[in-house]
């Protein structure tokens, strides 16, 4: 298991490594290059030196969480506060999709015990994926919270052609990239990830059925304190 995931990791950083070699080579070698090209390979290799950063991050985060190294410590966040603060991050991807973020039931709100960081960056993660990845004509997303007992949930769901029964399987592997990534750059490790932090604030994240035939992600945190959700007051 450990020779497969340095395998992975080892494809992973070869990709903007070889990027970056062969753009420095040909800036280091083609001494006539016009000006727009030598900006647009230098643009390049900024470009692949961050995404290399950002999945070297992304292991070593992954790897300290499996480890027990939660490198934070759980106190009271306001949940609701930093839903909306994900979905405000959001809004600029959507729009530039053309896509519409539906706002189903919210819960009146919420205290849960984690790091509201964290917790956005698991919102985020799954509302970019609902965002990147559906491909229906009209594509939308739509989040929804509530209060449920002593337990508050969120939901993502996106109405594109869902997770095939195989992707299912390993949707929260390392390195997974299901059938619907297509050309979406990405090293499948946003949803490992999620799925860790979840773990360490004493919730879950699961795929769940949803409303149609798009995939719906559930985050589910024990509640500290919570006011009457939309969902009990109609009970």
């Amino acid at each position: 298991q450990k020779d497969e995931f340095l395998s992975q990791v080892s494809h992973e950083v070869r990709t903007p490594m070889t990027s970056i070699r062969s753009f420095s080579e040909i800036l280091l070698e083609e001494e006539q290059l016009k000006p727009e090209e030598r900006k647009r390979f230098v643009t390049t290799i900024h470009d692949e030196s961050l995404r290399l950063t950002k999945l070297l991050d992304q292991i070593l985060d992954l790897s300290a969480m499996e480890r027990g190294e939660r490198g934070w410590e759980n106190t009271p966040i306001d949940a609701e506060a930093t839903l909306d603060r994900a979905i405000e991050v959001c809004r600029g991807l959507a729009r530039q999709r053309h896509m519409r973020i539906e706002l189903g039931q919210r819960s009146k709100g919420a205290t849960v015990s984690g790091e509201s960081d964290r917790l956005c960056q698991v919102l985020i993660n799954l509302i970019s994926n609902a965002i990147k990845y559906n491909d229906a004509e009209m594509p939308m997303v739509e989040i929804r919270s509530a209060v449920r007992g002593k337990y508050y949930t969120v939901e993502v769901e996106d109405n594109g052609r869902g997770i095939s029964r195989g992707d299912r399987i390993l949707i929260f592997e390392k390195f997974a990239r299901g059938q619907q990534a297509g050309g979406e750059p990405g090293a499948g490790l946003g949803l490992a990830i999620s799925r860790q932090i979840i773990k360490r604030m004493e919730g879950t994240l699961e795929l769940v059925p949803g409303t149609g035939s798009g995939a719906c992600f559930r985050v589910k945190l024990p509640v500290i304190k919570a006011k009457v959700s939309a969902v009990e007051t109609a009970k």
